[in-house]
């Protein structure tokens, strides 16, 4: 398609996206998509065929989608339209001549014969309005006078929404740095207290050493025995150390060192009957001692 064609596509698609030209002049059906290029009118496909049926000296039809247009057609089409068109043609008729869907072929053709090749509906100062309209268009550029333009109201964008759930919230401006602040001395917080860094005073804890736990005391040369081993005091079979309890003045219980050392050598009696110690030699019931 060349830069003229387009040019013209783009002119046409604008006359029919106007609200007068968004019905056929004659039956007002919606989307019309044919158009009478000498009477400046649009049609539907089926009063564009009664039109072409009543001779090209009464109406020469277009289609506004396939044929290609000469610039006469589209300026007469851009300075009368659907609007003006009831202006000059249809002046004097009464709504109820006016053919619809179902009206018959043969009487819509005859009323659109009456229409335009007998005049009998057309305004009586039709050859002035004529004259006018296509030299208001012609000297503005326009297809409508000053007086009948139409008020394009801007569509303004609605503010983001946010989808939460089965809702629908808008979403918040941003605050600015003045503004941030403002709130937070309305609450009671200084803006310096939001991004200073905590110090001695705000903290007293900071800087206070932590006393260790003690340890459980046990006199040197005491052992424990446990399941049958031998380890030193104050450490597990495993290695691990004992810790008492928190208190500081905690004091280790008096063992008789004696009765301790000869409890190695006295069997056990605790043991729960036919269970054998891992250190007991085989067939042995009791307690392996050294010698």
């Amino acid at each position: 398609m060349s830069n003229a064609n387009a040019a013209q596509k783009r002119r046409i698609d604008a006359l029919l996206r106007l609200p007068e030209n968004k019905v056929c002049f004659e039956c007002l059906e919606n989307q019309p998509r044919w158009a009478s290029t000498n009477l400046g009118v649009f049609l539907c496909l089926r009063c564009a065929g009664l039109h072409r049926s009543a001779g090209t000296h009464v109406s020469k039809v277009r289609s506004a989608t396939m044929d290609t247009w000469e610039e006469e057609m589209i300026r007469c089409c851009e300075n009368i339209g659907n609007a003006r068109g009831r202006v000059l043609y249809e002046y004097n008729m009464p709504d109820s001549v006016r053919p619809n869907a179902s009206t018959n072929g043969a009487l819509a053709e005859r009323l659109i014969r009456e229409k335009y090749e007998q005049r009998r509906y057309f305004n009586v100062e039709y050859d002035s309005l004529l004259k006018k309209f296509m030299s208001e268009g012609a000297s503005q550029g326009s297809s409508t006078p000053k007086d009948e333009k139409r008020d394009v109201v801007a569509s303004v964008p609605a503010p983001p929404s946010l989808w939460v759930g089965n809702s629908q919230q808008t979403a918040q401006p941003t605050l600015t740095a003045g503004q941030t602040k403002q709130s937070a001395s309305a609450n009671g917080i200084s803006i310096d207290d939001l991004f200073s860094t905590p110090n001695a005073k705000t903290n007293p804890n900071v800087g206070t050493p932590v006393s260790p736990q003690p340890v459980g005391v046990v006199p040197q040369g005491q052992f424990q025995q446990t399941s049958g081993m031998f380890h030193p005091a104050g450490m597990t079979p495993f290695g691990m150390e004992v810790r008492g309890p928190s208190q500081g003045n905690f004091q280790a219980p008096a063992v008789d060192a004696k009765q301790e050392i000869m409890s190695l050598f006295t069997p056990s009696n605790q043991g729960p009957p036919h269970v054998y110690s891992a250190w007991a030699p085989s067939g042995s019931s009791k307690c392996f001692s050294p010698q």
